[in-house]
């Protein structure tokens, strides 16, 4: 596992296409652009900005199979960070490559001392998220990705 590097972005955002559909990869490409400044970003956005982002992807050789992060941004609850694009190519899934992403992810949230650690699921991933302990929870967190908000307590 590394850090997430511009040469990824591609790759990556083709990763995101096969497993979460053009439209997320679009929005995908995007945020790992804005990700890689995180100043030129703040000032693009108007209503909330990250104040942490970290992405991390998984290789099999020199290519990626997955990737993966945490964030936060101003918006949220201070004791609360999400999960990040999280996407493991559909022939690696299966395999314990999303699994280390995920206790990545608990222990990145655990290391900045936060409380919870949420993700915006998709219906198809909620059986993945429920082995990790995450719950359902109806919570009015903005921005809103999708219709299925998932939650972690991990301290």
């Amino acid at each position: 596992m590394r850090d997430f590097k511009e040469s990824d972005i591609f790759r990556c955002t083709k990763i995101i296409s096969e497993t979460l559909g053009a439209y997320n990869a679009r929005l995908a490409k995007r945020h790992f652009f804005e990700g890689l400044d995180l100043k030129a970003e703040a000032k693009s956005r108007k209503f909330y900005k990250y104040t942490y982002l970290k992405r991390k992807v998984l290789v099999l050789g020199d290519e990626p199979i997955a990737i993966g992060g945490t964030y936060r941004i101003n918006t949220f609850p201070e004791e609360m960070m999400g999960i990040d694009w999280f996407a493991v190519k559909k022939e690696y899934q299966r395999q314990g490559f999303g699994t280390r992403l995920v206790k990545w992810s608990i222990d990145d949230v655990i290391r900045r001392d936060k409380k919870v650690l949420f993700v915006w699921a998709t219906k198809k991933a909620v059986s993945f998220y429920d082995r990790f302990d995450f719950k359902r929870v109806n919570l009015d967190l903005k921005p809103k990705e999708t219709s299925i908000l998932l939650v972690k307590k991990v301290i």
